[in-house]
């Protein structure tokens, strides 16, 4: 009899919309409290749901929208936890309120804490969002552990995390996103980039305000080409409140600039904040190199900074998800009228095939359950899986499993199990 119950109220067939209940009878916890990536009326409903329920506790794995946008509206828990870093983003983003923060409780790494009987513990892990957490639920011997978003590609040890998490559990919480078999890392990203950087004097980086790790591989780039580093003001903002992270404030290289007007007041507090740091247009002009972060509305910027200086040597830096582009096509295609040349350098903040084999041959799960996932790719997954698990499969194989139909990939089982290979069950039961 499984102690522990789990319900699985979102994510289980469709990308960043975790929300997952785990209770004893007694205490219950709620995993994640973000909103719908792609919202329908059933999301709605339920995270109206989880906004009316009293829990124990909330634990949030990390800031992302889709896992941490309900505390803007406040929770009926009696304590939420989540990490520092966490905190700090959607504190800056004011995405958080004042009620949900009187009941913070700060993860940390190995943090146990117990919620009535059900003990828990975070483990610190990579992922594009700064200090994510796994967490682990145990009660009466009974294990769960549910990895949130994580990936093995960043610049974090993997096997450090690999170490520090339970030989065995009943049950896998694991993210499937983006069915792989290996990612490119951050630091393959960073070696393309010194390469990119390069061949121009003045690149400019478009990429995720709040992707730390991307900010460190662009700015490490950077200083190995001799360009100083221009950072957004809110990058330059979040990346002064964390730890050992390039700002302007701690860091000689880096610095800041305005792409807007800011009225009297809180033009005076970021001069104080930044001072000789805070570059205007005019200096940027004189600047012969520099790699400079900017955004999808700073064409007119770019016009401007174009009047004075030559950009049509210069090159953009895309450095997220391609589906993004259909939104800012207007500026991506005033960008190339301006003569600036557009190169993607972008890797996955989710785990591939390898790292997911690597957490269930470490922690040997009863079960799984994959979320942060569409159905559809379920059986591209269990193929990646088995490619893995026995091997002999060759990654041109698995290359052509992935661009293969769902009968195809159907068929690839059947020609899998005529080799001698055990395809997993529908429901990724390892026992049978």
């Amino acid at each position: 009899m499984f102690n522990l119950s789990v319900n699985i109220l979102r994510g289980k067939d469709k990308i960043g919309e975790n929300l997952i209940e785990v209770t004893d009878g007694n205490n219950k916890i709620l995993l994640e409290c973000g909103i719908a990536l792609e919202p329908t009326d059933k999301s709605k409903e339920i995270e109206k749901q989880v906004l009316f329920t009293e829990y124990d506790a909330i634990i949030i794995t990390h800031y992302h929208h889709d896992h941490s946008a309900l505390l803007k509206t406040p929770l009926k828990a009696k304590k939420i936890y989540i990490s520092n870093g966490a905190l700090k983003i959607l504190d800056y983003c004011k995405a958080i309120c004042e009620e949900n923060k009187q009941r913070i409780e700060i993860l940390s790494d190995q943090k146990v804490f117990s919620v009535g009987r059900i003990n828990c513990k975070s483990y610190l892990c990579d992922h594009s969002a700064y200090d994510s957490y796994m967490i682990g639920l145990e009660e009466s011997g009974e294990k769960i552990l549910y990895t949130g978003d994580f990936r093995s590609n960043g610049r974090k040890n993997f096997q450090t995390l690999l170490d520090k998490l339970p030989k065995k559990v009943n049950l896998l919480i694991a993210e499937a996103t983006k069915p792989t078999l290996y990612n490119q890392t951050e630091k393959d990203l960073e070696e393309s980039a010194v390469k990119v950087f390069s061949e121009s004097d003045k690149v400019f980086i478009l990429q995720s305000t709040l992707n730390i790790d991307r900010t460190v591989s662009f700015y490490r780039a950077s200083k190995r080409t001799g360009k100083p580093f221009i950072m957004g003001l809110s990058s330059a903002d979040i990346c002064a409140e964390l730890k050992n992270i390039p700002n302007p404030k701690t860091f000689d290289d880096c610095y800041t600039y305005l792409s807007y007007s800011e009225d009297n007041a809180t033009h005076e507090k970021t001069k104080m904040a930044y001072g000789k740091k805070l570059l205007g247009r005019s200096q940027i002009v004189k600047m012969k190199k520099f790699t400079m972060q900017i955004n999808a509305g700073m064409l007119e910027y770019l016009k401007k900074l174009n009047e004075s200086t030559e950009l049509n040597s210069s090159v953009l830096v895309y450095s997220m998800w391609q589906g993004y582009k259909s939104e800012m096509q207007e500026f991506l295609d005033g960008v190339k009228a301006l003569g600036i040349k557009s190169v993607d350098l972008h890797v996955s903040g989710h785990a591939d095939a390898s790292a997911i084999n690597l957490m269930i041959n470490k922690t040997n799960p009863d079960k799984i359950e994959f979320v942060h996932t569409c159905k559809e790719d379920a059986f591209l997954w269990e193929s990646l899986l088995l490619c893995l698990k026995y091997g002999g499969v060759n990654d041109s194989y698995v290359e052509r499993n992935m661009k293969a139909s769902y009968t195809k990939t159907r068929k690839s089982f059947e020609e899998l199990e005529k080799m001698g290979y055990i395809v997993y069950n529908k429901k990724y039961d390892l026992k049978n």
